[in-house]
């Protein structure tokens, strides 16, 4: 079973990592199937989001967690993140409001990761 704590830990990984562009931790958290799709409307797999990270397409400064709620599943767990995030894109400085809408599911092997994800520009 999924617990509320485990996602929680979780979810500040991921987000460390997405400063960070830690691609490794990026790899293990994101299962080999996982569809994203971006607060651009862009469907994306797993390569196409590492690659962006590997990139540096744009460089996250921060991400700020406004509120973030859970809904768990036997296996699986629902994560609604309301953030700010503080980016760069190229030389421009931008500041966003998204919601992060992430699938997470435990796997046989007990490894959790994210199997879907959407993000929306508010």
């Amino acid at each position: 079973m999924i617990n509320q704590k485990d996602i929680q830990i979780l979810e500040n990984k991921l987000n460390t990592a997405m400063i960070n562009h830690d691609i490794n931790t990026l790899d293990n958290l994101l299962d080999d199937q996982v569809v994203f799709i971006n607060h651009f409307g862009n469907i994306l797999k797993k390569s196409d989001d590492i690659q962006s990270h590997k990139n540096k397409d744009f460089d996250i400064e921060a991400i700020e967690v406004l509120k973030n709620s859970v809904v768990l599943f036997k296996n699986t767990a629902i994560s609604i993140s309301n953030t700010t995030v503080h980016a760069r894109f190229g030389n421009k400085k931008q500041t966003d409001h998204l919601i992060y809408n992430r699938v997470w599911q435990k796997n046989i092997d007990e490894s959790i990761k994210v199997i879907s994800a959407t993000v929306t520009a508010i």
